[in-house]
């Protein structure tokens, strides 16, 4: 059986957590990431932007599946 739904949203989850880490990998933080000669000082504000964002919208999904398993399985 597939289900597309969950493997997409698993498969975004899953390349957004190896990009983090490829970033602590490879740059050790955001911040040295950001002084590195492979960064355009250009994107800083749309990545900030973008990030911000996507906190956003992460809180109010986790919220959301929160609740809904806690009220089907108490």
């Amino acid at each position: 059986m597939t289900h597309p739904a969950s493997n997409d949203v698993i498969g975004c989850l899953q390349a957004l957590s190896g990009m983090l880490t490829r970033v602590k990998t490879n740059y050790g933080s955001f911040p040295e990431m950001i002084e590195h000669p492979d960064w355009d000082e250009a994107r800083t504000d749309m990545a900030i932007r973008l990030i911000k964002s996507l906190r956003e919208h992460m809180e109010a999904v986790e919220k959301e599946l929160d609740d809904h398993v806690t009220g089907k399985f108490g």
